[in-house]
């Protein structure tokens, strides 16, 4: 074997613990290609939960991985890779490490490469990397890019250090010798955690904990997903170190994993292939509602029957996907989709149509208020509606796993505001109470740090919502009042970071994580990844929604709380697409619920639904 005589040196070294009484070394296993429908039949006993591979970008690799790792926050690594791998006396060292920190800062993510291997080395305790591939060394390294022992793969070297008194070992181990890991390490604390799944990662890896490490045989949560059964790679680190009960550093964005209920084998490859599905059809679904959305439009400006049926089944698309979430769809791929999500949207427009068969405003306000109802919901009991859903957050890739997204959020917003406006519209004065109490309901709900945790929501909802509230009356607020919500925006901001800053680094908002670091870099990479998505297939739907209000021309002068809603949707959208990573998907998010809702609202006549003998167009009635 190459360098033999450093695995003999490597051991020599552990071997003069032997004897002393410390505790056995605590294992982590890195293991490539790893998914739960192939694990070996050794990790059955083992405390079980799928692993996001998401690291600083969409289609991770393993050395991606690794760095992610070793950072202990998102990383990836530079088109070079991490270049050559050194002797370093016992260990090795990473030739290019300077780049590789350079590239890292680049990426405006929080934390620091090497920040594992550094609080190993803290511990002034021997311990050592195992491994054939040269890419392990990144998720070991310490703060200056080197390892102190490494053994490249002898598995005398994995027995022996076990043997030694070692505080950990680090092993690298492809799928093919991972029971012989196993074995070796039987009856120890051992980590297993995937660095890739099949399929150039479009699956969820695994992460698993042996009985040793006191964590039972069941399931496993993290701080940084809220949720059972997903961990991140962000979490392998602060789990190493609290096993091997060293200090954590500031630095690291995950948290140690936690024991949960559940967690079966069978239930987390249900989970993945959830997961798997809402990728493959997530794409091809928003450009179906992109398409619906423009044939809907077409329908209403050129035949006033289809106005009302048309409008209702567009808005009840957006509670639809996300109710969907409830039915196991994803066994049937695509078509389960449509069929369970456009029966459900059916199912609703049907309920609006028989509601608002008097007034269609009736019907309007049930739609957006179910879309608003069901996302706050939704997020005040952990956002489950979110994960994998055609509108929601990817557990595969997505930056978050909890709460609700930049598109929910713009639902919720606009549907709070029409329905709000409607309100208003209505009963004036008397709904102001109603209406402010709905609006800091959402508000809460959907910005919260333990709910909806969407602080760029914040930014965005309260001037919004302000705009109603203070202009409901003359269709526009006064620049006094402008000065209030920009004041009341500033000052919710303030409180929502100050109650979050007191919460572990794992559970907080990256707003909170951006006034203990770095907030330039927080808004370099939030304005990149925007860029990113100026191609996202919902954004069709501004353009969709400004042709069908160009044509239908809503004329709004007599109407001044819907003249305020308009002025508020349109501040919803702008200031949602500048203070999100989503971008132009939040106001595609606005428009889908502001364009068919508006179209219906304006003055002219719209078609009664209520008789089908009745073939007379009868006008939206006003209070």
């Amino acid at each position: 074997m190459p360098l033999i005589a450093l695995v003999v040196s490597v051991l020599a070294a552990f071997g003069s613990l032997e004897g002393s009484g410390r505790p056995r070394p605590v294992v982590l296993v890195l293991a490539p290609d790893l998914a739960w429908v192939d694990v070996p039949a050794g990790l059955g006993g083992f405390a079980k939960a799928n692993l996001t591979m998401a690291s600083a970008r969409r289609n991770a690799t393993v050395t991606d991985a690794y760095l992610t790792i070793g950072k202990g926050a998102p990383s990836d690594a530079p088109a070079a890779g991490i270049g050559r791998v050194e002797r370093a006396g016992l260990g090795v060292r990473l030739r290019d490490w300077h780049a590789l920190q350079r590239h890292d800062a680049s990426l405006h993510q929080a934390g620091r490469l090497g920040a594992l291997g550094h609080a190993l080395d803290s511990s002034r305790r021997p311990w050592a990397l195992v491994a054939d591939d040269p890419r392990a060394v990144a998720a070991a390294a310490n703060r200056r890019g080197s390892v102190r022992r490494v053994a490249f793969h002898d598995m005398r070297a994995v027995e022996d250090g076990v043997a030694s008194g070692a505080l950990a070992l680090i092993v690298e181990a492809p799928r093919p010798k991972l029971p012989t890991v196993l074995r070796a390490t039987e009856n120890l604390c051992v980590f297993v955690a995937s660095v890739s799944s099949p399929a150039r990662n479009e699956h969820l890896g695994v992460f698993a904990a042996s009985p040793a490490c006191g964590l039972g045989h069941r399931g496993l949560r993290s701080a940084s997903t809220h949720r059972g059964g997903l961990v991140t790679l962000a979490d392998v680190a602060p789990t190493l170190l609290a096993a091997v009960h060293v200090p954590r550093p500031r630095s690291l964005a995950g948290s140690p994993v936690r024991p949960v209920r559940g967690g079966s084998a069978e239930a987390l490859v249900r989970a993945d292939d959830r997961a798997v599905t809402g990728d493959q059809v997530r794409t091809n679904l928003l450009y179906l509602f992109a398409v619906l959305s423009g044939l809907g439009a077409g329908l209403m400006i050129c035949l006033s029957r289809a106005r009302v049926p048309v409008a209702f089944s567009v808005l009840a698309i957006p509670p639809a996907s996300f109710l969907m979430m409830l039915l196991p769809w994803w066994k049937w791929g695509f078509v389960g989709a449509i069929a369970v999500g456009g029966g459900l949207a059916a199912l609703l427009a049907a309920m609006a149509a028989l509601i608002g068969r008097r007034d269609v405003r009736v019907g309007i306000a049930a739609l957006t208020a179910t879309v608003a109802a069901v996302v706050a919901i939704d997020a005040g009991s952990g956002g489950r509606l979110e994960i994998d859903a055609p509108f929601g957050n990817s557990s595969t890739g997505g930056g978050r796993f909890f709460g609700v997204g930049n598109v929910g959020f713009g639902f919720l917003a606009a549907g709070l505001i029409v329905v709000c406006a409607l309100a208003l519209d209505r009963w004036g004065r008397r709904a102001v109470p109603g209406v402010v109490a709905a609006l800091a309901a959402g508000v809460a709900l959907g910005t919260g740090p333990w709910f909806g945790a969407d602080v760029g929501g914040l930014l965005t909802a309260m001037p919004a919502f302000g705009v109603l509230v203070f202009g409901y009356r003359t269709g526009r607020p006064a620049p006094r009042n402008v000065l209030a919500t920009l004041a009341a925006t500033i000052g919710g901001v303030l409180l929502v970071v100050a109650i979050d800053i007191q919460r572990a680094p794992s559970g907080q908002t990256h707003l909170a994580r951006a006034f203990g670091g770095d907030p330039g870099g927080l808004i370099l990479r939030k304005l990149e990844a925007a860029a990113g998505n100026i191609t996202s297939p919902i954004g069709l739907v501004i353009v969709v929604g400004l042709v069908a209000l160009a044509f239908n021309r809503p004329r709004l002068a007599d109407r001044p709380a819907l003249r305020a809603a308009a002025w508020a949707l349109l501040v919803a959208g702008v200031l949602g697409s500048a203070v999100n990573d989503s971008g132009l998907a939040v106001a595609g998010a606005v428009m889908a619920i502001a364009w068919p809702a508006f179209f219906l609202l304006a003055p002219h006549p719209v078609p009664n639904i209520v008789s089908a003998g009745h073939r007379e167009p009868r006008a939206v009635a006003h209070p």
